[in-house]
């Protein structure tokens, strides 16, 4: 089948994309052997393009298409959508709530970290414990107290564990060194402190009488401690490894989860009950009441009733097993942290209610706060996020922090930031069906699992996206697993398959009406349209390979695009293909160039796709190339010709349009240097600043290693190390019969292909031909011939081989330290991307050096 055929016939069927940075994409971006294009078609609305071929000048973005013939075909029957009845609404109608918003940040002028939170019964104060131990009141911003302050002399010791007596008359705190404390609230005075442990105080819970301790090291015991004077009470070994947490369920009741979860009598250090199995599951917490306890499960998080026989079945999926846990004082609302965001959750009926998404800074613990139900997120370095409602922010005469962002802006014709894309849609606070497990939320896609049928699953998001103002678009018929909704120009494409036992997939994706077809098209003497639509276009252009990508990066750049070269990832290319990715505020632009069929020697055929990105973060508009993780926690590295405080006023600006706020503590600008912290919800960037020796500025945020910018800077030589005896690669002896091989400098691999050859006499073959150049072959390793891998070693420097059979001949690659890459290799220089160029040559990321680029690849080309 010809591409145009192709295309023709995939217009008809509806395909759903699943996926944004997918595994299909790092497949593709490994290399893996292309396929022919990918197209998605829409399934309400067809492009004046789609599945013709029309050959167009150079120039217009668009043009006429000829209708192609009809296609006899017989449409499958609409399927009859049955009204949901009053039962289900009822059933599906989540308990009111009001979602949580970020009322206040607090943060000491003084440079701290906290590992535990805990709130004063009274709702009053809280306490955060780490490299110090200070009590905040509710409203005020800075500590009202200061009960410790580690200092140089204390070395290595850390504030671990921390816990407030039931009265409220006290708490304890344990740190790293097996060091008790305990301080009055009242007079703010140290009551008692003992050395418990060799090793750390690892946790402690207070018994509700508050008259005894509990407390953990790193074994299998368990000591009770009287809480007046810190004498032992009792010592009882419990037999489960890994233990981590323990908490008072009643009076001598103890639930202590390790690699299980098990309840003790404390009186007599003995065992009560064995709750259901989950290994290494350390969620625990129990309702203000003391009538429930909920403990981590292999898939979430159960509950048990404290005067029953047997505990509840799960009742919370979604949850982590070792996720921290509290619960509101009225026992209503559960908050849960994975270390990395918040959810709130309904215990009546197991539902999230809310996600709070966050990246940056770990988060260490949160706590209710009593009588005003604020949620209290405490993180690593010291910052700690009120949350709450607008109600809960006029009763304390808050003024909200930071602007929200405006919706896109249809007429822009730009793509959405993932801050506006909540303005259409906001799945974090979108209902879900009571059960279900959201595998992923994020600004634009909610997946998940729902308990039910595809047909209740359908007529659920039928009615809330209803409800919230979204019209549903007329069905394809030749997709009826989806639907979509409409509002305005944006676009909910939903998705539904059965999971089996009565389960349903379900997979919604917002589009902000961005159209693909918007972005410029490569140079060329003739363009040919393949198929197009919003998301996705293909075209084949009459251009060589040089000229594709280079008009492809200067005219992206000209319409706001920044191409990048992806942060912490490999990848690999080959000589006929080209692969490119441009960023723009929430969105990936995904370029690929290559032969297909139907091209001719003067032609390649484009793919464009556009995919969105759940992490975003601004770029310098003068950045035509930068460096780019595209994920959650966005990492950037970018040269702009701004300077410092231009390059400050323009983060403080495009960042606080997205409802960003500027960090408390931290932020300075220096005459060579900048850092400037920012914080929305629980999310943390930090944009490092740093002036270039030619004036311009160097743009770091997130965790920016391995990087061109790194791979271009001068490294210092040792003049006491000795040379280093590897192997050249330009010297590696090739044993096939053509004396060829693949020399990858990026990866620094060689790959040998060696016909009609088991893997062991190939393996054999290197041995001898190594041995004799002073290489030794490790007799361990892997060898057989479905894969064979094994090390030689030269003094200290080392390589590997790896060699596979695929299609008849062994593939025999090599990698490692011991082979050096500093010679030209054989063959000379050959045609490469611009990314490549920029590695090979060890160049900093910058569209400056294009034309030096573009004028080095004519010459190797011969024009």
């Amino acid at each position: 089948m010809n591409i145009r055929r192709y295309a023709a016939v995939a217009s008809m069927l509806s395909l759903f994309a699943v996926g944004c940075g997918s595994s299909a994409d790092q497949a593709d971006r490994a290399g893996a052997p292309r396929e022919m294009p990918s197209v998605t078609a829409e399934p309400a609305v067809q492009s004046e393009t789609s599945a013709a071929s029309a050959v167009v000048a150079a120039s217009p973005p668009f043009a006429e298409t000829p209708e192609l013939p009809p296609v006899a075909t017989v449409a499958p029957p609409q399927p009859v959508e049955t009204p949901p009845t009053k039962e289900q609404i009822a059933r599906w109608t989540p308990t009111p709530f009001e979602p949580l918003e970020l009322l206040a940040v607090r943060q000491w002028k003084k440079t701290s970290f906290s590992s535990r939170i805990a709130a004063t019964p009274d709702g009053s104060h809280f306490i955060v414990a780490g490299s110090r131990v200070l009590l905040w009141p509710l409203m005020a911003e800075e500590p009202e107290h200061v009960f410790l302050d580690l200092t140089a002399e204390d070395g290595d010791r850390e504030l671990i564990s921390l816990a407030v007596s039931p009265d409220g008359k006290w708490f304890a705190v344990g740190d790293s060194e097996g060091m008790i404390r305990i301080w009055d609230l009242d007079t703010r005075e140290q009551r008692a402190s003992k050395q418990l442990y060799q090793t750390g105080v690892q946790h402690l819970a207070i018994s509700p009488d508050s008259a005894e301790i509990a407390t953990i090291s790193y074994d299998r015991n368990v000591a009770i401690w009287n809480a007046r004077d810190l004498d032992q009470k009792r010592k009882f070994q419990v037999g489960v490894p890994g233990v981590e947490r323990i908490e008072y369920v009643g009076p001598n009741l103890l639930a202590v989860a390790g690699e299980s979860t098990t309840l003790w009598n404390t009186a007599a250090g003995k065992k009560v009950h064995d709750l259901p199995a989950g290994r290494y599951n350390f969620a625990i917490a129990r309702t203000p009441d003391g009538r429930k306890l909920l403990f981590g499960m292999e898939d979430g998080i159960g509950i048990w009733d404290v005067g029953g026989a047997q505990p509840d079945q799960l009742a919370l999926r979604g949850v982590g097993g070792d996720a921290w846990l509290s619960i509101t004082h009225d026992g209503k609302l559960l908050a849960s942290s994975d270390g990395r965001s918040v959810d709130i959750w309904s215990l009546a009926d197991g539902r999230r209610l809310q996600s709070i998404p966050g990246y940056g800074w770990t988060i260490v613990g949160l706590s209710w706060l009593p009588q005003t139900n604020l949620l209290a997120v405490a993180s690593d370095t010291g910052v700690t996020r009120l949350w709450g409602t607008s109600a809960q922010r006029t009763s304390l005469g808050l003024t909200p922090l930071a602007t929200t962002a405006a919706p896109p802006d249809p007429a822009a014709k730009s793509p959405a930031t993932p801050e506006q894309l909540e303005q259409l849609i906001d799945w974090r606070t979108f209902p879900t069906l009571p059960g279900s497990a959201s595998n992923v939320r994020t600004a634009a896609d909610l997946f998940g699992v729902a308990p039910v049928g595809v047909d209740e699953a359908r007529s659920f998001y039928r009615h809330v996206l209803t409800e919230a103002g979204w019209v549903e678009a007329a069905q394809d018929p030749n997709n009826p697993s989806s639907m979509e909704f409409r509002k305005g120009e944006a676009t909910v494409s939903a998705y539904f398959g059965d999971d089996g036992a009565g389960k349903t997939n379900f997979n919604l994706r917002l589009a902000d009406g961005y159209d693909v077809r918007w972005t410029p098209k490569a140079d060329a003497d003739s363009i040919e349209i393949v198929y197009e639509n919003a998301g996705s276009s293909t075209y084949r252009a009459k251009a060589n390979l040089l000229q594709i990508e280079t008009s492809l990066l200067r005219k992206l750049h000209n319409a706001g695009w920044a191409a990048y070269s992806r942060l912490n990832s490999s990848s690999s290319e080959k000589p006929d293909e080209r692969d490119m990715e441009f960023v723009k505020n929430g969105a990936t632009l995904r370029i690929s160039v290559g032969k297909f069929p139907d091209d001719t020697a003067e032609t390649y055929t484009v793919q464009q796709s556009l995919f969105s990105n759940s992490g975003w973060t601004p770029v310098p508009p003068d950045a035509g190339f930068v460096e780019f993780n595209g994920s959650i926690a966005p990492a950037l590295i970018a040269v702009t010709k701004l300077d410092l405080a231009q390059a400050r006023d323009f983060y403080d600006r495009e960042l606080a349009s997205q409802g960003w706020l500027v960090g408390p503590i931290g932020r300075s600008i220096q005459e060579k240097q900048g850092w400037l912290p920012y914080i929305r919800g629980q999310c943390n960037q930090s944009v490092s600043l740093t002036r270039l020796p030619d004036g311009r500025t160097l743009v770091q945020v997130g965790d920016a290693s391995n990087s061109l910018w790194d791979a271009a800077q001068p490294q210092e030589e040792d003049a006491d190390q000795a040379p280093t005896e590897g192997l050249e690669a330009a010297d590696f002896p090739l044993l096939n019969a053509a004396k060829t091989g693949k020399f990858d400098p990026i990866e620094k691999t060689i790959e040998v292909r060696i016909s009609d050859s088991t893997l062991a006499a190939a393996a054999e073959r290197y041995t001898q031909a190594l041995g004799a150049l002073g290489w030794k072959a490790d007799e361990g390793g892997i060898r057989d011939e479905e894969y064979t891998f094994f090390d030689f070693t030269k003094g200290e420097q080392e390589f590997s081989l790896r060699a596979r059979k695929q299609e008849g001949e062994a593939v025999v690659t090599f990698a490692g330290d011991g082979l050096l890459w500093n010679k030209e290799l054989p063959g000379g220089k050959r045609l490469v991307s611009y990314e490549t160029w920029l590695r090979l040559n060890k160049l900093p990321p910058s569209l400056e050096l294009l034309d030096r680029y573009e004028t080095e690849m004519k010459s190797l080309a011969g024009n």
